[in-house]
């Protein structure tokens, strides 16, 4: 048990002294700072990743991503944080808005290859996956990735080049 002891003197001279089981206290504040450090943990790490992560709430509006997803939105994601896929991405973002919502209703989740549009007028061939997570409170978010598939596509030509050659050999 723990237990906090606090001692005073009054001015009679007589001293009074408390003893306060905090044992429950002490057992939330370790709890508290487990879930504090497995957020600070899990947000490092989303950090980390080569794959753009990111959170849509069920407004559709992006509440969280990682840096990898600057890539894809040519900026600083402090400017896109709060705004949906149409303000996001004005060309495409029709198409992603009725995905995001028939996602979100049922939870069926979307993996697609494409080739995304860069904000640098390049372009870029990726796996994008989403799906539908739930607060404890039955809150529904859109989780995604968007990969880079450039180098397996570059790794794939050149296998297809070199089977190619091997066959004009034979």
């Amino acid at each position: 048990r723990w237990v906090r002891i606090v001692n005073k003197r009054l001015e009679n001279g007589m001293l009074v002294g408390l003893r306060i089981d905090v044992t429950e206290f002490k057992a939330h504040e370790t709890l508290l700072s487990t879930q504090i450090r497995e957020t600070w943990l899990l947000r490092a790490a989303l950090e980390q990743l080569p794959v753009a992560v990111f959170l849509r709430d069920h407004d559709r509006r992006l509440t969280f991503a990682n840096t990898a997803y600057e890539k894809f939105v040519g900026g600083d994601l402090a400017h896109f944080i709060g705004k949906t896929e149409s303000e996001m991405f004005p060309a495409t973002g029709e198409q992603s808005r009725l995905e995001n919502e028939r996602l979100l209703e049922t939870g069926e989740a979307i993996e697609k290859a494409e080739t995304l549009p860069l904000p640098d007028g390049g372009s870029l061939p990726v796996i994008t996956r989403l799906g539908r997570v739930a607060t404890p409170d039955d809150e529904y978010y859109l989780v995604g990735s968007v990969t880079d598939v450039s180098l397996l596509q570059d790794r794939e030509n050149a296998l297809i080049a070199a089977q190619a050659q091997a066959e004009a050999l034979h």
